[in-house]
């Protein structure tokens, strides 16, 4: 899932359930971010069940790659900062 929208509303759509919409294991990109904003956005998404994967950083704006900390199947794996698999450029 990718969301390009600016930290308070990324903020009250944790609030509203964005993560549960989630599946376990899955990822979200969160863009439109505010360097200054960063930590509250992090925050909402931890207290959400959502882990800081990747973070990138262009000029003041910056993108988010976090994943829902619940994993159902053993043989689905975390995804790692240095994985392949998905990356934010």
């Amino acid at each position: 899932m990718l969301a390009n929208i600016l930290a308070p509303v990324i903020i009250r759509l944790f609030d509203d359930g964005l993560a549960d919409l989630v599946a376990p294991g899955g990822v979200l990109i969160l863009s439109g971010i505010l360097q200054e904003q960063v930590e509250s956005v992090v925050s909402a998404a931890q207290a959400h069940g959502m882990e800081l994967i990747e973070k990138k950083q262009m000029g003041d704006w910056v993108a988010l790659l976090v994943q829902d900390s619940r994993v159902e199947d053993q043989d689905q794996s975390r995804i790692t900062n240095h994985d392949s698999r998905i990356s934010i450029l």
